[in-house]
């Protein structure tokens, strides 16, 4: 919620009131956040920032290279106290990934264990909830759903901290998270509320004792996940019908977390899963082959990787179709960009964490043009979407045409029929780049053609309830890409699992 900012009485907070009272709280927010660490030394706190960004990118990703039994055990690890359990994981730590990566996870433990205990303190003090960190299931949730903001820090770190003041490593999460929750949140808080404001007619927030109460809400995407996606290589491989050919399951040394040559194993990978699609035949798609290769012997620790300013642009140059580096002007322009490389001090950095995810939203971009690739992942969709529900106790009725006419998934549960559409047009609500007026016009847009949708499945429902002999029918539309909407018969698909558990 949007954590107190100036009223102290009830207020309804509607229309223009509504959209200038959050378009000054974004610009009040960035205010304050950039004052604040405008007294730091940029010097010693960006490669602190670098460290412990590789540091929560470790704890996020080694959960992939433990075991069913031993990642229970790791998730239940509490960060209050050096107990016997946490030592003996830097141990198994050290002795699977080297003294150096289980040093840094120690560091990262001593500087959770700082953050939790000012936490609690000082959200008694102020009144403003800190989030508590209380053991690694919470970290690794907590880390992933801050990612896009750590990566935001240092930019602004660097454009902003001119000061003399430097920050222990202890105290590093207690000085920059509450910045996160208290600023950079509200922030993206504003910008959805302005979103909102042009989805629904009658959106008002209620202003209580300093605290924000919308009357519309919304769940944006799976956990774990940072934006929409039309198909991955794991639904393609799961729901394709395609067998993987072996020599493209490569996985990585099992002594490390991550290794450079990981990106290039993917992009062999992509490549082959999308072949039909002729994907190698997009310009950026070798040129990206081009960088990884000269990038690879920078690469430090199979993470990090740092040039000079000739070489980079060397590459800039010669590897037109790329966009490296970001030029922003607005925090909201720098929270969704993509370009991997941050300067800082005459060199540019980068790390295995934003290559991968610069190429993958480069590829994903590609595909969604190709109409071939729309009707497959379309196809996909509705295998996944028949998967779920089956096992969710759904019988599938397996069938695609009556009359013609054709059905995407119906099922039948408890003598009732139950009739899915599934739709996968492509739309991102949530990046914070976008223009909150025409993205709220194409989300209504959408939503409108999906309840047309609903009304010719109403329609045609007599085609059903003759081939089944069955009189009850119920009509849903379930869209791969979330909406913002409140239709009972519209489902966001990283929402299925909640309706089915509400029945």
């Amino acid at each position: 919620m949007f954590a107190k900012l100036t009223l102290k009485h009830i207020r309804i907070l509607e229309n223009d009131e509504l959209r200038s009272f959050f378009i000054k709280g974004m610009q009040s927010q960035y205010e304050q956040f950039t004052t604040s660490i405008s007294t730091f030394d940029a010097g010693s706190l960006i490669p602190q920032l670098r460290e412990f960004i590789m540091q929560t990118d470790e704890l996020c990703n080694c959960k992939y290279n433990l075991s069913p039994a031993e990642l229970s055990r790791f998730y239940g690890l509490s960060f209050y106290a050096n107990s016997p359990a946490l030592l003996l994981q830097v141990e198994f730590f050290r002795r699977q990934y080297g003294a150096e990566f289980s040093a840094r996870f120690s560091e990262l433990a001593r500087m959770i264990q700082g953050y939790n205990e000012f936490a609690e303190s000082e959200s008694f003090r102020v009144g403003f909830q800190y989030p508590l960190l209380r053991d690694v299931y919470e970290a690794d949730n907590y880390f992933q759903g801050i990612r896009t903001y750590l990566v935001v820090l240092e930019i602004i770190v660097a454009k902003y901290s001119k000061g003399s003041t430097k920050i222990s490593s202890p105290n590093l999460l207690s000085a920059l998270l509450p910045l996160v929750e208290k600023n950079l949140k509200n922030i993206s808080t504003a910008h959805f509320q302005l979103l909102l404001d042009r989805c629904y007619t009658d959106h008002q927030v209620t202003a209580k004792n300093g605290m924000m109460q919308p009357n519309h809400h919304h769940i944006n995407l799976e956990q774990g996940t940072l934006e929409p996606d039309p198909m991955s290589v794991e639904e393609y491989i799961a729901y394709g019908r395609e067998e993987l050919d072996p020599a493209y399951q490569k996985k990585a040394p099992e002594n490390s977390i991550f290794s450079f040559e990981e990106i290039g194993n993917d992009l062999d990978l992509m490549e082959h899963i999308y072949r039909g699609f002729k994907i190698n035949e997009v310009k950026a798609v070798p040129e990206l082959r081009g960088l990884l290769a000269e990038l690879m012997p920078f690469c430090k620790d199979g993470y990090a990787v740092e040039i000079g300013e000739s070489l980079f642009k060397d590459l800039s140059d010669r590897y037109k179709n790329l966009d490296l580096l970001l030029g922003y002007q607005t925090f909201n322009e720098l929270h969704n960009d993509y370009a991997p490389f941050r300067f800082w001090d005459g060199s540019y950095h980068t790390t295995l964490s934003l290559l991968t995810r610069f190429f993958y939203r480069l590829i994903n971009g590609q595909l969604r043009r190709k109409k071939r690739f729309q009707i497959h992942s379309g196809f996909v969709f509705e295998r996944k979407i028949g998967t779920v529900l089956g096992s969710a106790g759904f019988k599938i009725l397996d069938f695609k045409r009556i009359d013609y006419k054709e059905f995407d998934v119906v099922t039948e549960r408890n003598g009732e029929l139950y009739n899915f559409q599934c739709k996968n047009n492509y739309i991102d609500v949530f990046r914070t780049n976008q223009d909150v007026t025409s993205i709220g016009r194409k989300n209504r847009a959408m939503v409108k053609s999906y309840e047309r949708a609903l009304i010719k499945e109403q329609l045609r429902e007599g085609l059903l309830k003759n081939k089944f002999g069955i009189n009850v029918v119920h009509n849903f539309v379930v869209c791969r890409f979330p909406l913002i909407h409140e239709h009972q018969s519209i489902i966001n698909a990283n929402r299925l699992q909640n309706w089915i558990d509400s029945l």
